[in-house]
């Protein structure tokens, strides 16, 4: 039988280390880990527009198969910070780009990377917003 301070003692031992751990993993934020798959949106021309993809699924406009309702499942699922990489057409207009923007933004996701994806060539280059500022011919150099 085991002593009731040595008892009391490993018990607050157990429950610091299930605080520490806790703080370092919380649940409730729902963070990607490291090394997860991110989530990949394609954004393609087609000869009737614009189409979405993301993880291969299309999107369309029914109530379950739109990019804002699938975006919110991604948040849902896996967290605000799960990567998100956009592989991007060359022939799509940008404004595309700005409204995905907006849309991800909406479902709350924080970790997005867009890309050119040249298909024929099967290179990408990455695309990085900068700070709005104002229309200039001659923007401020940082």
């Amino acid at each position: 039988m085991m002593p009731m301070a040595n008892l009391k003692s490993r018990a607050v031992l157990f429950l610091g280390a299930v605080a520490f751990l806790t703080w370092l993993h919380p649940a409730s934020s729902k963070g990607s880990p490291p090394n997860a798959a991110p989530t990949v949106v394609r954004i393609d021309k087609t000869p009737r527009g614009v189409a979405y993809k993301v993880d291969s699924k299309p999107i369309t406009d029914t109530p379950t198969t739109n990019l804002l309702y699938v975006l919110n499942r991604v948040h849902d699922e896996r967290g605000s910070n799960t990567p998100v990489v956009v592989l991007i057409d060359p022939r799509v207009p940008i404004i595309e780009m700005s409204n995905f923007n907006g849309v991800a933004g909406k479902a709350q996701l924080a970790n997005i990377r867009y890309f050119v994806f040249i298909r024929e060539t099967e290179t990408m280059s990455e695309i990085r917003w900068g700070p709005f500022m104002p229309f200039s011919a001659n923007p401020p150099v940082k």
